[in-house]
């Protein structure tokens, strides 16, 4: 029986399609449904993503935040229990979605992270945006649970946000933008990581070649965040930040 309804704060569409098929596979599983592809309910708000690629570009941080906000808000009108931003960058800019809608946050740091452990993994390496990056919560989250980040150099992280912003966010990957996510994976062997993070849920659009094409494990963000979703929706989950037992 589903316990909590999932409002999912939806960013790129692409990635989001991902979000809710992953969401209502596992959650069928979890209630053991038959030929139902829709089991479990859900709320999506889908932010104006044009316009926040293109404040993010312009660093107006406070606007991207604002955004998110007002999505948190429609989604607790609309009956959201715990929400579920499908952004990593958007994460980072959750603080006022938190505090003005009161609604816990199923965190995709945490989520992704405790996934690296539980698999027995210490020295993952981050792909990510710049602003994922150096906003830290990979890195404060990864040394709580003793892990060792490798970051990717400067150029590296602006040639896969560039990737990002200019193909995969419409969850296209030509032959170029798969050689500029390589390089960086390559660079995380050469620097003793032992698995790779997918710091950004656009990137979940080269998660199969990456595994196919490298040595090293690779955690998807998405995937991990979705699935967590659904456990959490189906009472198999409770680690939700402010969760409160009243929901």
């Amino acid at each position: 029986m589903q316990r909590l309804v999932p409002g999912f704060i939806g960013m790129a569409t692409p990635a989001n399609t991902v979000y809710l098929h992953t969401f209502q596979k596992v959650g069928s599983a979890i209630l053991g449904a038959r030929n139902l592809s829709n089991q479990l309910r859900a709320v999506l708000m889908e932010i104006d993503f044009a316009l926040f690629v293109e404040q993010l570009r312009a660093d107006r941080w406070s606007a991207c935040e604002e955004q998110i906000a007002e999505a948190a808000l429609a989604l607790k009108r609309a009956g959201a229990n715990f929400l579920v931003i499908t952004s990593n960058t958007g994460t980072t800019l959750s603080e006022a979605a938190r505090e003005q809608s009161g609604l816990p946050v199923l965190d995709i740091v945490d989520t992704t992270l405790a996934a690296v452990s539980a698999a027995d993994y210490r020295r993952p390496g981050l792909l990510s945006t710049v602003r994922t990056c150096e906003s830290g919560v990979y890195q404060r989250a990864a040394a709580a649970l003793g892990q060792q980040l490798v970051e990717a150099p400067q150029q590296l992280m602006l040639n896969v946000q560039s990737v990002i912003l200019e193909e995969l966010i419409r969850g296209v990957a030509s032959r170029a933008a798969l050689e500029a996510v390589t390089a960086a994976v390559d660079y995380f062997v050469s620097q003793g990581a032992d698995c790779v993070v997918l710091g950004c849920t656009d990137l979940t659009h080269v998660a199969a070649q990456l595994q196919a094409m490298r040595p090293l494990p690779i955690f998807d963000s998405t995937i991990l965040h979705a699935e967590a979703a659904a456990q959490v929706a189906c009472g198999q989950k409770a680690a939700l930040q402010n969760y409160s037992a009243s929901l």
